[in-house]
């Protein structure tokens, strides 16, 4: 993601602004922009009352007019600020529309000892990877730093393979609820749902966003992002950290609100020495850390076969997944002289096929080696039907799936192959002649053959 900082650089360009810009002519500005007026123009009354005290009428219009003569921007702020939800009305770096990302999470639990007479805090580190749309691996490590747990989720599929390394086990099953907004939109969408003030839901509501300062971190210079919410009646804040270049989600940390906890802060308590030996342990605060925005991601880190030498127990049925459906179809179009077939379901020429079947591997072509490679693939979860056929039933709406690639060259990336609606959401994913699956909207697609 390329993120312009001449169109986000909030603080910096206040500054300059505040300090050399002429007075401005409002009526003049109102009339070359009447957007930006529109949008400085919400309506105050649909925030809550400490969001409120920073839209001081004439003042703020004056202020934000003189911004705009200088840097052309439409909302920019800086200072110890409450915020109204149209301060974050663009696109955050970390948070929208995110292709993939990695980020590392450190949860903090309070052990308490065998005797209930003493507690301390330990940590255990998770390393988190995401692929658009919904792919996660998140791989959690033990105490000497060893991976314990891997899961890889596939929220399209609507499957989970949990991966135990120490004893070389797998288990495919479906994934746990709740995880539909994360397959839409991301994984800190409700960050931006939080500090735009639109989230309110599990009896938590966010009552104040403010621009709390800057700091260091590391070797970053940050924008503090405070976020203070009303959780089951205890109050809780958060300070959500934004690189100041970039503007990107970089870090946060809190504590859970009862715990007496944070990690920011409960600096003697974290140096408490542990003892083997316990009684309870509690979930006290999480910091979440190390977020990359476009990572270099290994798609196959996100397959759902079991890695050799794991003994697999099988709780799902197994499924086609659109990285599958993809490798499959590109390998029999590659197979048909580098031309997709007339129907998904029937994807190659059989006679064809059925020749190449009788040679022994080496005497086979290059492509009909990988048209064999993903067909046995897929034939090995125990799917013994065509995989157009399997990924139809298990991910696509009813009657939403159109295949339309007859003809079509490998590598025309402006013809559309086939489309469907994923079965959890209203959206359109497409697949491309140049082996490429993308989100389209209704508008993008050739025709429309059912709602």
């Amino acid at each position: 993601m390329n993120v312009s900082t001449n169109e986000h650089d909030w603080e910096t360009r206040l500054q300059i602004s505040l300090g050399v810009a002429p007075e401005p002519n409002f009526d003049q500005w109102c009339e070359r922009h009447p957007d930006a007026v529109a949008v400085l123009s919400s309506p105050v009354t649909t925030l809550p009352p400490k969001a409120m005290s920073w839209t001081n009428g004439r003042t703020l219009w004056k202020i934000a007019a003189s911004i705009m003569l200088v840097t052309g921007a439409v909302l920019i702020f800086s200072g110890n600020e409450n915020l109204g939800p149209n301060a974050f009305a663009q696109g955050i770096p970390g948070i929208d529309n995110v292709p993939g990302m990695t980020w590392t999470e450190i949860f903090f639990e309070r052990v308490t000892s065998a005797d209930k007479k003493r507690t301390w805090i330990e940590q255990t580190r998770v390393k988190n990877e995401y692929l658009h749309p919904g792919k996660y691996r998140k791989t959690i490590f033990d105490q000497d730093g060893k991976p314990e747990n891997i899961f890889i989720t596939d929220l399209q599929a609507n499957r989970e393979l949990v991966l135990k390394p120490k004893e070389n086990t797998a288990v495919l099953q479906v994934p746990s609820r709740g995880m539909e907004d994360k397959r839409i939109r991301g994984p800190f969408a409700w960050v931006g749902d939080e500090i735009r003030m639109t989230k309110v839901d599990g009896g938590t509501a966010v009552v104040s966003v403010s621009l709390a300062g800057q700091r260091k971190l590391g070797d970053q210079d940050v924008n503090i992002v405070r976020v203070k919410s009303a959780i089951g009646g205890q109050k809780h804040t958060v300070d959500y950290l934004f690189d100041q270049e970039t503007k990107q989600l970089v870090s946060f940390a809190s504590g859970n609100p009862g715990s007496g906890f944070h990690p920011d802060t409960s600096i003697g308590e974290l140096k408490t020495p542990s003892e083997q030996k316990w009684s309870n342990r509690e979930a006290v605060g999480l910091r979440t850390h190390d977020i990359i925005v476009d990572a270099k991601i290994d798609p196959s880190l996100f397959s759902l076969d079991k890695p050799v030498g794991y003994e697999l127990d099988t709780i799902a049925e197994p499924t086609v997944t659109e990285a599958d459906l993809l490798a499959f179809l590109g390998a029999s179009a590659r197979f048909n002289d580098n031309t997709f077939p007339d129907s998904a379901f029937e994807p190659f020429n059989v006679d064809k096929f059925n020749e190449e079947s009788e040679k022994s591997r080496e005497a086979r072509s290059e492509v009909a080696k990988a048209l064999f490679e993903i067909r046995d693939k897929i034939a090995i979860r125990g799917i013994y039907q065509t995989p157009a056929l399997r990924f139809v039933e298990d991910q696509a709406k009813p009657n939403s799936f159109h295949y339309v690639g007859a003809d079509v060259r490998v590598g025309d990336s402006e013809r559309i192959v086939l489309w469907y609606q994923p079965k959890s959401g209203n959206t359109y994913r497409a697949f491309y002649g140049d082996l490429s699956f993308k989100d389209v909207t209704k508008a993008d697609l050739p025709l429309v053959l059912s709602e």
